[in-house]
């Protein structure tokens, strides 16, 4: 299956509920690149790179978060595959500050 790049913006309560982690163990066991960071205004972007089928599961399982999570809003759109990237980890998924 060919690659597939998202951009995941999630808002309601995803910040200080383990999500950050909870994206990161996910990404990991489906060999997804990429990251997950807190935005200033609360909210959580995830980028995703990988198997199309794998991101697929990866949304849904983003979808329902950690325990703690209120997921209030999810926007997906289609992300450019050099955004899933950095110097930090070009074969991983990472948490990333701010």
């Amino acid at each position: 299956m060919p690659d597939k790049c998202v951009r995941l913006v999630i808002t309601g309560k995803v910040q200080g509920v383990g999500f950050r982690e909870f994206a990161r163990q996910r990404a990991d066991c489906l060999s997804i690149k990429g990251y997950v960071r807190n935005r200033r205004d609360g909210s959580l972007e995830i980028l995703a790179l990988g198997d199309e089928k794998a991101v697929n599961s990866f949304i849904k399982e983003c979808r329902r978060g950690p325990l703690m999570t209120h997921i209030e809003g999810f926007k997906e759109s289609a992300a450019d595959p050099a955004e899933c990237s950095s110097d930090e980890d070009e074969d991983g998924f990472y948490v990333r500050g701010l």
